[in-house]
């Protein structure tokens, strides 16, 4: 997460397109996929994702996100998810995770849960909802008193140079990116390469700003 510096973060039911999202990242360079728990079947479409990814997808490190209890977290661990998202602090998440040595990025929106999250194992912590928490001088001004910490903006941020500039500028470690990345029109139009290329074009601009 760190090294690519954006997060892609997807969720779809159907197999193939969830794959072929998590192929159009890998062609684009990225080495991260964040598969949303935002249905009934996410967990089993992941499990799905994550057994195609290994032979198809070599090195991408498939993870889950929105998970909220221990039970979400083991299912998932279950079916071999690489690293664990969620919108809030949930300790026992984090102890499910801890004890199977995967990495686990909670949610924070204040500077008190930034700091549980931290306190509680977590080498990065998930700034949520960001665009609605005062945006990047949030972020900076949080960080005056703790330059340490290691923040992932998600929510609200466009695949831009002037939207993910002032993130970095703040201090912003990566950039958890979701439907502004994964543009509607071009997932329900199948349009694979021009995601491709989207997502190339988006590392690119990353690269430069940090």
């Amino acid at each position: 997460m760190k090294s690519d510096g954006i997060v892609p973060v997807f969720h779809d039911d159907d197999v193939d397109t969830a794959f072929a999202a998590a192929q159009a990242v890998y062609t684009g360079g990225l080495r991260t996929f964040e598969f949303t728990n935002r249905s009934d079947r996410a967990l089993e479409v992941l499990g799905a994702l994550i057994e195609r990814g290994s032979d198809g997808l070599p090195g991408l490190a498939i993870g889950v996100g929105s998970i909220v209890d221990a039970d979400a977290a083991s299912r998932a661990l279950d079916v071999g998810a690489a690293f664990v998202v969620g919108p809030s602090v949930n300790a026992s998440v984090g102890d499910v995770c801890a004890a199977a040595s995967v990495p686990y990025v909670p949610g924070a929106s204040t500077l008190t849960e930034l700091l549980t999250g931290e306190a509680v194992g977590c080498g990065l912590v998930k700034l949520f909802p960001a665009s609605h928490l005062g945006g990047p001088g949030f972020l900076s001004a949080v960080r005056a008193p703790c330059p340490w910490l290691q923040v992932m903006p998600t929510g609200g941020i466009e695949p831009t140079t002037d939207s993910m500039g002032p993130w970095f500028e703040a201090g912003a470690e990566c950039i958890g990116l979701g439907s502004s990345l994964f543009a509607k029109d071009i997932v329900s139009e199948q349009r694979w390469d021009e995601l491709a290329d989207r997502i190339a074009n988006t590392a690119s601009m990353v690269e430069a700003l940090r």
